[in-house]
């Protein structure tokens, strides 16, 4: 569920209010999960410093 609303909106396009629509939830529950899937992905990438921008090293 965190991916599919990261890549609607990241790779898609699509705003949050519309991912809430797709997914047939409430938009606190978008806000939500992809405040956990963007935490997740900095953790996966924290081994790859050169990867992530410079606030995030």
């Amino acid at each position: 569920e965190q991916r599919v609303a990261t890549i609607l909106c990241d790779v898609e396009g699509y705003d949050y209010n519309a991912i809430a629509d797709m997914m047939q939830v409430s938009l606190g529950t978008v806000k939500s999960r992809m405040s956990r899937a963007r935490s997740k992905l900095r953790d996966c990438l924290q081994s790859f410093g050169e990867l992530l921008p410079l606030a995030y090293r």
